[in-house]
């Protein structure tokens, strides 16, 4: 873990969460016993010292101890580039730096010493050279270094007397994308209108200032704060018109994201019939029709959509979208016959392969949900010849060609067609479905195990027979340093920048690594694409086939998990399913919808977890901490668990489309429908390919622990 940039000016604040990094460094060099000699005890040591600001202390025990550590000097030197920067020894940084670049141009801290080497630049009043050095840190820097890099060149900026201070501050605050980030910028007002005259809060409050301002939230996913500010302006009456009606069409889409549809509809239907908003009217009912079909009310959503459906060019892809539109909300509705006659008219449609595939699926679907199996086989025949494969839903239209055998009372054939799904697709979700429909009913139920594979009781206590051939990469040598003194995010870091094509013949070793330290998208990878065959065997086929298996489905961050899903009553087992189809196990990965983190939190859905718990609103920036991640989403799993009693299934489903939409899917269910039956109606393609996933992740995690 490499220490906060800021941690110095945080003082006492941090040392009780710094005494419980101290400790539960001492518990894993205890556990590991491993530290050689008092070099790498002192380096540990000088490390922890850091991280709870006892600065001296700290230099003291990192500078003793770099003799004997030649192997992370680097590390060394960046750490004591960090303290001498935070006591204002900028000369002093300046050469460590400066000696990190020279001697170790491949150090994973190449890039962070730009940044140190820029304080130190700029301590020594050389400003400039800083705003160069922060720029070209920027380039390769993640999102929040990027956003420090911003603050540091405002700060220089001022200091220097540049005029742009003024339009860097302003840029800063447009594009912000939430409070906390924005809270960042407004120590520095005071200093730009003394130095510049230039008065940044009155400019920040002006109207269009305001609405670009929200804008930004919303494009971070910060709904619940874009709405609050919306309100203010608009209700300020202080907008022009074209401002007005973007407001307002911004709001009606922050309350859509905050389930406030009542407001978001009557919002966008005053737009409707506003003549200024005519330029935003196909977007308006669009987004109109989707909301009104959240809220259950399906005939306007369908009107709507049948007036879009009209504007749209004949066989465009546009009218083609709507009509699927429509077919969906008729089938949601049990209309399957009325469903049929919309699937039929674009069924020649100038559309790509899955396209036209799903829309053949859906006519079979249609005749199996009318009881017409005669009709229902002979399409899943057709596609089955046709465009299945190409479209990749070969194992669905086989497997669900079984359940149509099997309703017309064709045994034999329907088990034919369920043992070539499990031979031709093993490992898929139909594979799982045929093995339980040629046994019988699970004593389980769906989510049950039985009668697959049971559990395992034990975990594998392989490890690599040579560690010690580390020759392919300073890296792997950096990353079994730190983890035989327990810095495991270290490791993640330094594994990360191994060229795996170089170390072949240590692949072992870094996966066993990877996997040990909490690098688990890594080991994944490794595990899939150097151990495949390990993957395609039984799982306790031989203790290393057991540890690619654990390591493709790991029990990531357990005691973390373990705390929050007993506390809320969650199945473990489900939260590490939903955890590796979200993110992977990625902590700081980001969905193009705005959801962060390891369990893919939008961020006003943190917040309100938060709230639940007795804290207050999250910074989306901590989502992207395991521990905070897990704790809020297990209790988002918790709350959806107490709206769907008893059903995981719908937990599943509604932990990707929303509990509006699976509460209205369950409704509007047929009373005898089985549970295969409704997750293959699930309408929205996303939702319906996620729950399959969770489920096998589920099952195969079920067979391991």
């Amino acid at each position: 873990m490499l220490p906060d940039s800021s941690y110095a000016k945080k003082g006492e604040r941090q040392k009780p969460a710094g005494d419980r990094r101290v400790s539960e460094l001492l518990e894993q060099i205890s556990e590991l016993g491993k530290i050689s000699n008092r070099y790498e005890r002192d380096f540990l040591f000088g490390y922890s010292a850091m991280q709870v600001g006892k600065l001296k202390e700290a230099d003291a025990l990192i500078s003793g101890a770099m003799p004997g550590v030649e192997v992370v000097k680097d590390y060394a030197l960046y750490y004591r580039a960090v303290i001498a920067n935070a006591e204002k020894r900028f000369s002093e940084a300046q050469k460590f730096i400066e000696e990190l670049f020279e001697k170790h141009p491949s150090s994973v801290l190449y890039n962070q010493g730009r940044f140190e080497m820029a304080k130190a630049r700029s301590g020594l009043g050389f400003y400039e050279e800083a705003v160069r050095i922060l720029s070209e840190y920027k380039k390769r820097a993640d999102s929040q270094g990027a956003r420090e890099a911003d603050l540091m060149i405002l700060s220089v900026s001022i200091e220097m007397g540049d005029s742009s201070a003024p339009s860097l501050a302003r840029n800063m605050i447009l594009h912000s994308g939430g409070e906390a980030s924005l809270k960042e910028v407004l120590p520095y007002f005071d200093s730009i209108k003394k130095k510049f005259g230039v008065d940044i809060s009155q400019w920040m409050d002006g109207p269009s200032i305001q609405y670009q301002i929200a804008s930004s939230f919303g494009d971070m996913s910060q709904w619940d704060e874009a709405a609050v500010r919306l309100e203010k302006i608009i209700s300020s009456k202080k907008l022009d018109e074209e401002l007005n009606i973007k407001s307002k069409w911004l709001l009606a889409r922050a309350y859509r994201w905050l389930h406030r549809y009542d407001e978001s509809i009557a919002l966008m239907n005053e737009l409707i019939s506003t003549k200024g908003a005519l330029t935003y009217a196909p977007g308006l009912r669009s987004t109109l029709a989707m909301v009104y079909a959240k809220k259950d009310e399906y005939a306007k959503a369908i009107e709507i959509r049948y007036q879009l459906l009209e504007d749209a060019p004949p066989r465009s892809r546009m009218a083609f979208n709507i009509a699927f539109q429509i077919a969906y909300l008729l089938m949601d509705e049990g209309k399957y016959d009325e469903a049929l006659s919309v699937w039929r008219k674009i069924i020649n449609a100038h559309v790509g392969v899955k396209q036209k595939a799903m829309v053949e699926w859906n006519i079979a679907w249609c005749h199996y949900m009318l009881a017409q199996y005669d009709r229902a086989l002979s399409d899943l025949d057709h596609l089955m010849g046709t465009v299945a494969k190409k479209a990749k839903i070969h194992d669905r239209v086989l497997y669900w060609k079984g359940r149509t055998l099997e309703k017309m009372g064709r045994t034999e054939s329907s088990h034919a067609s369920y043992q070539e799904v499990i031979s031709k697709y093993p490992k898929g979700y139909y594979a799982f479905l045929a093995k339980k429909r040629l046994s019988g009913p699970a004593k389980g139920g769906f989510m049950g195990l039985s009668p697959l594979e049971k559990g395992s009781p034990y975990r594998s206590k392989w490890e690599p027979s040579d560690r010690d051939s580390f020759s392919c990469s300073d890296h792997l040598r950096k990353a079994d340093f730190f983890a035989r003194i327990g810095m495991n995010e270290n490791v993640a870091s330094e594994l990360s920048a191994v060229d795996l094509k170089q170390c072949s013949d240590s692949m072992e070793t870094v996966l066993w690594l990877a996997r040990k330290n909490s690098a688990y998208n890594l080991a994944i990878r490794i595990a899939k694409s150097h151990f495949k065959s390990a993957l395609d065997s039984p799982p306790n086929s031989s203790q290393l086939t057991r540890f690619i298996w654990e390591t493709d489905y790991p029990r990531a961050y357990e005691k973390t998990l373990f705390s929050a899903a007993s506390a809320d009553g969650v199945d473990e087992l489900l939260a590490w399913s939903i955890m590796k189809n979200e993110s992977a196990f990625r902590p700081a990965v980001i969905s193009p919808a705005g959801a962060v983190g390891l369990l893919q939190l939008m961020p006003s859905t943190a917040n309100r977890m938060a709230r639940s718990l007795g804290g207050d609103s999250v910074d989306r920036r901590d989502l992207a901490k395991p521990a905070v991640n897990i704790k809020l989403g297990v209790r988002y799993l918790s709350e959806l668990g107490r709206l769907f009693p008893n059903n995981p299934v719908a937990v599943i489903a509604s932990y990707n489309a929303g509990e509006e939409a699976v509460a209205r899917w369950i409704k509007n269910g047929s009373a005898n429908q089985d549970i295969e039956e409704w997750i293959e109606e699930i309408p929205y393609s996303e939702t319906n390919l996620y729950v399959k996933k969770v489920m096998t992740s589920y099952w195969n995690y079920k067979a391991l622990y």
